[in-house]
């Protein structure tokens, strides 16, 4: 730090421009500290992000261990976790609906089921988990809405969207524990 020079009161020319240098340096420095430490904690997210193919089957096979054993936030961290490599993946998708409606978190649900709607209006099964949310919160108008779509859906229309590969790895574990 500098110090304070005076000359009749004032400050010197020198202790000024030294003192502003100073903390336009701190400053300087301060940003390029910043910067860095947030691209090396931006690198460790997209390091943490990426699951490798090889380690999605493990992840998927635990999320339905979870799931059976009743573990929903367990099983609910893990499908959230294999979407970061797979972020359209209905069958995944369609597991996490699952398991925010045996958690009670319908809203979740239905914002979850509608990402895979959108894409395949009448995916298997899907709009039926929606009409059971909508009935678990009494809106009984899209539950007869959701239901009817389920009904009337046909094989054309549903295979408009084509499984990934992690769909894929995923029905076999699933055979074993279909959803409601």
């Amino acid at each position: 730090m500098s110090e304070k020079i005076t000359e009749g009161g004032n400050r010197s020319w020198m202790t000024l421009h030294f003192s502003s240098s100073l903390k336009a340096g701190l400053r300087a420095d301060g940003a390029i500290v910043a910067g860095i430490l947030a691209a090396i904690l931006t690198i460790g997210e997209v390091l943490h992000a990426q699951v490798a193919p090889a380690n999605i089957e493990g992840l998927l096979s635990r999320a339905v261990d979870l799931e059976k054993s009743k573990d929903y936030a367990g099983a609910e961290g893990a499908y959230r976790q294999a979407l970061l490599n797979s972020p359209d993946d209905p069958e995944i998708l369609k597991r996490l609906g699952v398991v925010c409606q045996e958690q009670g978190k319908y809203e979740e649900s239905i914002e979850v089921l509608h990402k895979i709607l959108k894409r395949a209006p009448v995916y298997p099964g899907v709009n039926s988990l929606l009409a059971i949310s909508y009935y678990a919160l009494n809106k009984f108008d899209k539950t007869v809405e959701a239901s009817q779509k389920e009904l009337t859906g046909n094989e054309r229309q549903a295979g408009t969207l084509l499984p990934s590969s992690s769909s894929q790895r995923l029905r076999p574990v699933l055979r074993c524990h279909p959803a409601p």
